[in-house]
């Protein structure tokens, strides 16, 4: 079958599709004309000359039964010419529902710096304390050597004021001076 048909009627007040039909083409005489042939129905009609979409003919079917080929009315410009402005509240009310639906789904999206960057912010702060302590702990045995040495100096020179005693407590910055006046 080479056509698809959809046909309108009127049933009630309201213009309603009744069926999807098939058509092919029927030939007569010697001329070249045609016909369409729907099988379902074995109704003969003119061909289409409105087409809806590829290959689709709509025809509507008219009280005396006759079928005639119809294009889809453009329903802005009608309303335009008319003067109306159409509100259907039901639609109005989905497309609003279905925006936020659509915003709630993709708005709370976060960003990836924002989902992982405390993660990586604690990594990398961690991994400088463990760098650090690697120095420290590399160095451990130069700094305990230099602080014997700079003991072994400090109870020499304390043996004639202090009598051997041994300070509890010497800086730090103190040794870094003490080490460059060498």
């Amino acid at each position: 079958m080479k056509y698809t048909i959809p046909l309108y009627k009127k049933i009630g007040n309201r213009v309603i599709k009744v069926a999807v039909y098939k058509a092919k083409d029927f030939k007569i005489g010697l001329a070249g004309d045609k016909l369409w042939f729907v099988p379902k129905v074995k109704k003969y009609i003119p061909c289409g000359t409105l087409q809806t979409a590829p290959n689709e003919y709509t025809f509507f079917e008219r009280e005396d039964g006759e079928w005639i080929n119809i294009d889809m009315p453009d329903i802005d410009e009608d309303m335009k010419k008319a003067k109306v402005k159409y509100v259907n509240s039901d639609m109005r009310s989905q497309r609003i529902a279905i925006s936020n639906i659509i915003d709630q789904r993709f708005a709370n999206k976060k960003s990836w710096w924002e989902q992982y960057g405390h993660l990586v912010t604690h990594i990398i702060f961690y991994m400088i304390v463990c760098i650090c302590m690697v120095v420290i702990f590399w160095q451990w045995g130069d700094i305990i050597d230099r602080t014997n040495v700079l003991l072994d100096k400090i109870i020499a020179e304390g043996n004639g004021g202090t009598k051997g005693v041994v300070p509890a407590f010497v800086p730090l910055l103190w040794l870094k001076v003490k080490s460059k006046w060498k």
